[in-house]
């Protein structure tokens, strides 16, 4: 026979470095020959400046960096942020937070996966909100008789989490049903 060949399925069962060699009949070797196989993409995360993870597909307010782990080496991390929507390799030691929006970030490892993309909204802008009466939009201060008043919150960015009332009488604020009515005097 005049030659043979070896095949190594490209599975997760089959990572690692594989040593190849070859020795004719008379028994003159080939050097040796390794591949490292790697099918498994690297894993990225986004913390905070407190080492805090913030959530795959969440929103933040805080500064915020991406790393990525793989187990062999990270050959480049790459960025698309609201102004920029191609991928961008990432800047290590720079902030890319700009303006306010979806950051996407994926690495990319030394045999080429890619892991799954990781986005993170940055948030810096406050909710707006606004007074109301039966009638029409009233500024704070405002005084009315009419039958009710709501208080309306929006939020264009990462939306509104919380709404807070502190009615009449009482000391503390509680949970607020958004644009819900009021009639408490």
């Amino acid at each position: 026979e005049y030659g043979r060949s070896y095949t190594v399925a490209a599975t997760a069962a089959n990572n690692g470095l594989w040593t190849f060699r070859a020795i004719d009949w008379v028994g003159n070797p080939t050097s040796y020959v390794r591949v490292f196989l790697d099918t498994i993409a690297p894993i990225g995360t986004v913390k905070n400046q407190d080492e805090d993870v913030i959530s795959n597909g969440s929103a933040t307010n805080e500064p915020f960096i991406y790393s990525a782990t793989d187990a062999r080496t990270i050959a480049s991390i790459q960025y698309k942020s609201p102004t920029v929507t191609t991928w961008t390799t990432y800047p290590k030691d720079v902030s890319i937070l700009k303006s306010d929006g979806w950051y996407y970030f994926r690495a990319i490892d030394s045999a080429g996966n890619v892991s799954d993309e990781y986005r993170v909204y940055y948030d810096t802008t406050k909710p707006l909100g606004a007074v109301f009466d039966s009638v029409q939009a009233r500024g704070s201060g405002y005084i009315t008789n009419k039958s009710y008043v709501k208080y309306t919150a929006s939020d264009s960015g990462s939306g509104v989490g919380s709404v807070y009332v502190k009615k009449p009488g009482s000391s503390a604020f509680t949970t607020y049903t958004n644009g819900s009515q009021l009639t408490t005097e």
